[in-house]
């Protein structure tokens, strides 16, 4: 002791205490962890930093309080700053303090320094900023302002991507639904970007954005970008094949589905709306190995999906109709990894409703035929 002041204990002996509290709790021993860390935070008030972040962050034994978790996990990372689960829940408490900005680098450090759940959650909060970029470049006037946010976005959708598919593809299960959802959002997202032209002006920079005229000019040059819409495709179908492999096979089916509905604009045609159809089906028929809580939620989760293919049954329901009564069944081979596609009689829904449609019968679901004016009928 010098001058008054208490020494504080040596890091192995710190550490190793740090340790059993954290096994306590993993255990579901809180309690005890409690009053373990309680007396740790007497001898070393940083080293009782970690465990009290968890204890405020969960309300355990404690008010829940995100501030002083975050404040507690700063505490800790003061003497061991290479701790990932320290920088996971600083980085968590920031994230449910809204504080976006301040969490993605936190968990960008948990994840680097080898702590998976701080990866999954640094794509959650990527995929929050980058739809809230999009929201803001859908509501401004200003052309660099839009092509400013819009650029942001993608750059963001595509760590979305990238953490999906490195976590995804190496452990699958500390993905949980939300966050392959998430994943699949990103992709779906970047593929229609793609089809749209925006993911090529995004690599343009500088007075490419001067006015919402040059805007327009790159999407359109970017529209005929085959090379970079195979690349968001080829990633997309990637992300499928690894929820499905995951267990998310009805999830899988409807995020096929919107990569065919993206396309449906621009193929002009029934083709690709057969497509969306087929996945469609094959996810009703998937309700089965849904949990309870997936078959609560899944509806809404998935209601934009139905809604457009919905949309673009009205517009491009006849060609699909006429395609399907000659025998036209679609192709899903670029839906799938190479030679990993299902053949299209393999889903027992869509086969009745060709047979009926073959038989004379109107295309399910298709839109009532209106009286004059849309008044009667």
């Amino acid at each position: 002791m010098l001058f008054g002041k208490k020494e504080k204990m040596p890091p192995e002996q710190r550490r190793e205490m740090v340790q059993a509290i954290e096994k306590l709790i993993d255990a579901g021993k809180s309690e005890e962890a409690f009053r373990l860390t309680k007396t740790l935070e007497k001898e070393d008030a940083d080293a009782a930093g970690l465990a009290m972040a968890y204890f405020y962050f969960m309300g355990e034994n404690v008010r829940e309080d995100y501030n002083a978790a975050a404040r507690s996990a700063q505490r800790y990372l003061r003497i061991e700053p290479e701790d990932a689960l320290a920088w996971n829940r600083l980085g968590s408490a920031y994230m449910l303090l809204g504080n976006y900005d301040q969490a993605a680098p936190a968990l960008e450090k948990g994840y680097q320094l080898g702590n998976i759940e701080a990866g999954t959650l640094l794509a959650n909060v990527c995929k929050i900023q980058a739809d809230r970029l999009r929201g803001d470049a859908a509501g401004t006037l200003n052309a660099r302002s839009f092509g400013r946010a819009n650029g942001q976005a993608m750059t963001l959708y595509t760590k979305v991507i990238l953490l999906g598919e490195a976590i995804g593809a190496a452990h699958p299960g500390m993905m949980n639904d939300a966050d392959w959802q998430g994943y699949g959002r990103a992709f779906d997202m970047m593929y229609a970007l793609a089809l749209g032209g925006e993911t090529r002006s995004f690599r343009v920079t500088g007075s490419a954005f001067a006015t919402y005229a040059s805007v327009a000019k790159a999407f359109e040059a970017g529209r005929d970008d085959r090379a970079g819409q195979g690349v968001w495709l080829a990633a997309a179908v990637r992300g499928c094949a690894l929820m499905e492999a995951a267990g998310y096979k009805a999830m899988a089916e409807y995020f096929r589905a919107a990569l065919c509905l993206d396309a449906v604009d621009f193929s002009k045609s029934g083709k690709m709306l057969a497509a969306a159809k087929w996945h469609l089906d094959r996810a009703a028929e998937l309700n089965g190995t849904l949990t309870a809580e997936q078959k609560a939620e899944y509806p809404n989760d998935f209601a934009d999906y139905r809604q457009q293919y919905q949309q673009y049954l009205r517009r491009y329901g006849k060609a699909m109709e006429a395609q399907l009564k000659a025998g036209q069944l679609p192709d899903l081979a670029g839906e799938y990894p190479a030679g990993a596609a299902p053949a299209p009689q393999s889903c027992a829904l869509f086969m009745k409703d060709v047979e009926a449609l073959q038989s004379g019968a109107p295309m399910p679901g298709a839109p009532k035929k209106k009286g004059f004016f849309g008044l009667f009928g």
